[in-house]
């Protein structure tokens, strides 16, 4: 029998040990973004380590993404975004959002044209 420890029992031990970056299966967390929020919390970066017969059908950011990066994150392979501060905390809600697609674009562009 396995053990299965939430790793919310583990990051403040592993980032007062000195870890800087604190990575853990999503499955092993009920409440991802919550773990995440933690292990940024700890003032440590958080990655994901996915099996291989996790389903990566979609991949969803919630939070943070912007005109700026909002690319960066599409190329990293999320395709569902949660914009909600870049696009209310705007004075054009139009044309924020027209700049938040034309971001997601690019990428997509980009990739295609490195395959061919």
């Amino acid at each position: 029998m396995k053990a299965r420890i939430a790793p919310s029992i583990l990051t403040a031990d592993f980032a007062k040990a000195g870890a800087n970056i604190i990575t853990y299966h999503p499955e092993a967390s009920e409440h991802i973004d919550r773990t995440i929020g933690l292990i940024h919390d700890c003032g440590c970066k958080a990655g994901l380590a996915f099996n291989p017969a996790t389903p990566l059908s979609w991949l969803e950011v919630d939070g943070g993404g912007k005109a700026d990066n909002i690319g960066t994150i599409a190329r990293a392979g999320a395709d569902t975004f949660v914009a909600g501060p870049a696009i209310s905390g705007s004075g054009d809600y139009a044309n924020t959002i027209a700049d938040l697609r034309a971001a997601i674009a690019e990428p997509a562009k980009e990739v295609h044209a490195e395959a061919r």
